[in-house]
């Protein structure tokens, strides 16, 4: 590895932004829903990994991908103090493994899941 690809290791995980929030949808069954998204003020960045490059992310797939290139690096090379929203990525990740529900009911128990998980969040 070169000090090229550090220093692009070191853009990514600086700027790279993760998000997830219930959105009004009326053409949804219940009114919301689940939205992930990531983005970083220097797309091109995240090209080098996914491939394409956009202003904003919203795919799991290409959310899924990046989680595992950012854990994978991190674990590699221990870099995870580089990582500017440590939350940002516990949160995607903790969507990704509890998809957004499809009633309901689910959704109750899916959003008080989901603030319990902030809270715990809170320190990172």
């Amino acid at each position: 590895m070169n000090e090229k690809f550090f220093m692009r290791i070191g853009i990514l995980l600086y700027g790279i932004r993760f998000s997830v929030r219930l959105k009004k949808d009326k053409n949804s069954k219940f009114g919301y829903r689940g939205e992930m998204m990531m983005r970083h003020p220097e797309p091109e960045v995240l090209h080098d990994v996914l491939g394409k490059e956009q202003a904003v992310y919203s795919s799991k797939s290409d959310i899924q991908k990046m989680v595992n290139y950012i854990q994978k690096t991190c674990n590699a090379y221990n870099c995870w103090n580089l990582l500017h929203d440590k939350k940002g990525l516990e949160v995607v990740k903790w969507a990704l493994e509890n998809p957004f529900p499809n009633d309901w009911e689910s959704m109750k128990m899916w959003a008080s899941d989901f603030d319990e998980m902030m809270e715990k969040t809170v320190s990172l």
